[in-house]
């Protein structure tokens, strides 16, 4: 019969030499998928799609596994595949049966494929994957049975195939030409008028003064026959045909423009739309001495200093500014912030009671986070047996000579101190690009998850899901402390 390629089959036999048992094992391509952090008490896990050429031929593109970490072991499926990035793709060494188990018992090996990447000049199709050859710079490749694409892939077509260890393709990606949108704002806008002679009419020819997205300014000829792009923002590109060394300029799908803006430092909402750490500004000040426009270039919320501007635009995707302009603009100042006392009270305990000397003391224990410290706090309790002070975040506490809180001061507002609190809200989505519910964070934010025990762990801002309840204070703008509880 026809050899299947990829398929390693091994043979056991006894002492007679006769065959007792034959084993398949099968090959397939497959992509990391989303890691999600442990929570609680589940523990992390990915996501795995695996290619498989029975299930493409019913409309399913891969097999989806979870595969769950197991924390006591640190060389399991899951430690393996972390060492891969979220949409890498891998080999994966499978049982027979697998797509039916989807466990991680049912992978018996991974490994990185290798590849090769050009022009397919040559495609013979064969009855099966395992009889078709592609030809890509002269060398002639098999197909592995579960190359998915077998089938459709065409001669011309510029792409990576993915190798198995035996050399056969095991899968196939078309290159990605990526698209860049590349936006300019209009500083001005000209024309002039060219006659062919003396005894011409003319005709206009336009002209406009960009500013690009990466501080820079430039004069170029446009196609463009009005001046109404003056003060907006505009996509660009080479013209072709008739219009060849030209630029053509269109108004820019999402673009605003407004006059007297105001950034504040570190602010994640902007005139209705979110501001994140993608977020490309382009700031135009005007020197002391010189009195000549300065231009500068600042990435991400977190970086951009607080100003005022005559006139701003900028364009949004999905609500989000991708590239915002501040022209004619001044540049503000915001101060340092500090905080000393800071106390989140989780969950109190059962009311406990407790002979000090003489006298008999009643309190109730919370789970706590003291100056970043996670610990514990006995509140007193009133002639109801209820605590004194009640689960939430307080700048301040006051006890009483046997060591009970019986009072505390709620964390609010400070101007002074550039710091503010974040009531408890949902989170709408996942923390994404420094923004989560329009709050910025960064690398020194401080994260805590709170379990419905009370138990309370330090955690990260990625393990936040929507759906999740958080709260906590900002300093600066910034996210300093978040303390979460999963839905």
């Amino acid at each position: 019969g026809q050899a299947i390629n990829g398929y390693t089959v091994e043979l056991y036999a006894d002492k007679d030499k006769n065959v007792t048992d034959i084993i398949v094992i099968e090959q397939y391509l497959a992509t990391v998928g989303k890691t999600t952090p442990a929570k609680g008490d589940n523990a992390a896990s990915l996501k795995l799609a695996v290619a498989e050429a029975g299930e493409a031929k019913k409309g399913n593109a891969t097999v989806e596994m979870t595969i769950v970490d197991n924390p006591k072991k640190s060389d399991d499926l899951f430690d393996v595949l972390s060492t891969y990035a979220e949409k890498d793709k891998v080999i994966v060494t499978c049982k027979p049966g697998w797509h039916t188990d989807k466990s991680a018992a049912s992978i018996l090996a991974v490994e990185a494929p290798s590849s090769v990447a050009g022009k397919i000049t040559k495609v013979t199709v064969g009855s099966y994957n395992c009889t078709t050859t592609i030809v890509i710079d002269g060398v002639t490749y098999k197909l592995n049975n579960e190359c998915v694409d077998g089938k459709k892939l065409t001669a011309g077509t510029e792409g990576t195939l993915y190798l198995d260890a035996q050399g056969n393709g095991i899968g196939w990606a078309d290159k990605q030409v990526k698209t860049e949108t590349k936006y300019a704002y209009v500083l001005d806008v000209a024309k002039d008028t060219v006659k062919e002679d003396v005894f011409s009419t003319g005709k206009d020819v336009w002209f406009a003064k960009l500013l690009y997205t990466d501080g820079t300014i430039e004069t170029v000829e446009v196609t463009e026959t009005d001046g109404t792009k003056k003060g907006t923002v505009v996509t660009y590109a080479e013209g072709k045909d008739e219009n060849e060394g030209k630029i053509v300029l269109k108004a820019a799908e999402g673009a605003s423009k407004g006059s007297n803006g105001t950034i504040n430092k570190n602010t994640a909402q902007l005139y209705g739309a979110v501001v994140n750490n993608k977020t490309t500004f382009v700031v135009q000040t005007t020197d002391k001495t010189t009195n000549k426009p300065v231009y500068t270039v600042y990435t991400g919320v977190t970086n951009i200093p607080a100003l005022t501007a005559k006139t701003v635009a900028g364009v949004t995707d999905k609500g989000v500014w991708t590239v915002y302009f501040a022209i004619d603009a001044t540049l503000t100042t915001a101060g340092p912030a500090a905080v000393e006392n800071v106390v989140y009270l989780a969950k109190a305990s059962d009311k406990i009671a407790e002979v000090v000397g003489e006298d008999v003391i009643e309190y109730r224990t919370y789970t706590a986070i003291v100056n970043g410290e996670i610990t514990t706090v006995n509140v007193a309790v009133d002639e109801n047996g209820d605590a004194k002070v009640a689960a939430g975040l307080y700048s301040a506490l006051t006890y009483d000579k046997n060591g009970l809180v019986t009072a505390g001061t709620t964390m609010v507002k400070d101007d002074a101190a550039k710091i503010d609190v974040v009531a408890a809200t949902t989170a709408a989505a996942e923390a994404k690009d420094g923004v989560i519910n329009a709050c910025i964070y960064d690398d020194a934010t401080v994260v805590y998850e709170v379990a419905k025990s009370g138990a309370i762990t330090v955690s990260s801002i990625d393990a936040i899901e929507a759906g999740d309840t958080f709260q906590g204070y900002t300093t600066n703008g910034i996210l300093t402390m978040v303390v979460f509880t999963a839905k």
